[in-house]
């Protein structure tokens, strides 16, 4: 299941994280209707290639983009950095 409510059970810091920020991803994405493939397609104009697989695992947290990657995503989303990639996960 893609982004559940819950955060994984018996999660390290790091899963937590990537959970944390696949949410905050989706969140962004679905409240400016942006569809994975037009996502893909608004970063490549940014010249940052990655497939919609990529993007699926950001989305789900089962992989966290790299911090070059986070930047671009930030700008493509108009929002700052931390507003999609906070630093530290939620209690």
């Amino acid at each position: 299941m893609v982004n559940p409510v819950q955060p994984p059970r018996d999660a390290d810091p790091a899963a937590l994280l990537r959970w944390q920020w696949g949410r905050s991803l989706d969140t962004h994405l679905k409240a400016r209707k942006i569809t994975r493939s037009q996502f893909r397609t608004m970063l490549l104009a940014e010249g940052l290639d990655v497939s919609v697989q990529t993007i699926s695992n950001w989305r789900n947290g089962k992989h966290a983009p790299k911090a070059h990657h986070q930047a671009v995503i930030a700008r493509v989303l108009m929002v700052p950095v931390q507003s999609v990639f906070p630093l530290e996960a939620a209690a």
